[in-house]
């Protein structure tokens, strides 16, 4: 009995160190989770986590931004009436429309500004006439003055003559000068590109000089205050 004993025993030992010495072979479908045999599959997962270069490109994103405050003009312009007396015929802009520099914003009528230069063409024109009478009477005076023909006063007298023809021409002259000015002035243009902001001109009116007739919001501009 003692003999079977042993024998038993010696075959459980041998048993135990074949165990150890020959693993049991892996199942079929692969190694078990968590061994070595699992770092081809990682390496596999972290090459797709790849990165894509591309082009930068403008965008708006719209974020919100809670704040206190009130918009004004960057700059605001006053469009005023150059001339005086004159009635508004034409109003060619309105509050909030865009304006460029230059544009015309109000017509006032031009008749009597255009028969104004009529009359003053006519009196330049007189005015040279006599300049031309008094530069001739001038000239004779100055060739005679060394003679006793004329006297030295009245050689003076059509010098003064003269000389007040000369005036006469220049004077008629700024006259013409500025009623043509004024002409031109009956149209109100733009002073800058922006916004029409407030609107006093009406069709109708008559207006003086120096009189607003609009605010523009200059380039359109507006700061946050």
């Amino acid at each position: 009995m003692k003999r079977h004993l042993f024998l038993f025993a010696a075959l459980g030992v041998a048993a135990i160190a074949a165990y150890v010495a020959f693993p049991a072979a892996p199942p079929p479908g692969g190694p078990p989770s968590g061994g070595k045999e699992n770092v081809p599959e990682a390496t596999e997962a972290a090459a797709a986590l790849t990165v894509a270069a591309a082009p930068p490109e403008k965008g708006i994103w719209p974020i919100e931004i809670d704040a206190n405050g009130w918009l004004a003009p960057w700059q605001e312009a006053v469009v005023s009436a150059e001339i005086g007396g004159q009635r508004i015929v034409s109003v060619n802009a309105d509050i909030g429309e865009t304006v460029r520099q230059g544009d015309v914003l109000v017509e006032f009528s031009r008749q009597s500004i255009e028969n104004n230069i009529l009359q003053l063409e006519a009196g330049l024109d007189s005015a040279l006439a006599s300049l031309e009478n008094a530069t001739a009477d001038a000239d004779r005076a100055r060739a005679l003055s060394g003679g006793s023909s004329l006297s030295q006063q009245q050689v003076a007298e059509y010098l003064a003559t003269e000389r007040q023809a000369n005036a006469n021409v220049a004077s008629a002259e700024a006259q013409l000068a500025s009623a043509r000015l004024d002409l031109e002035n009956t149209r109100v243009l733009a002073v800058s590109d922006g916004i029409i902001s407030s609107r006093a001109a009406a069709l109708g009116d008559v207006v003086q000089a120096g009189e607003e007739l609009f605010r523009l919001i200059r380039d359109g501009r507006v700061e946050w205050q």
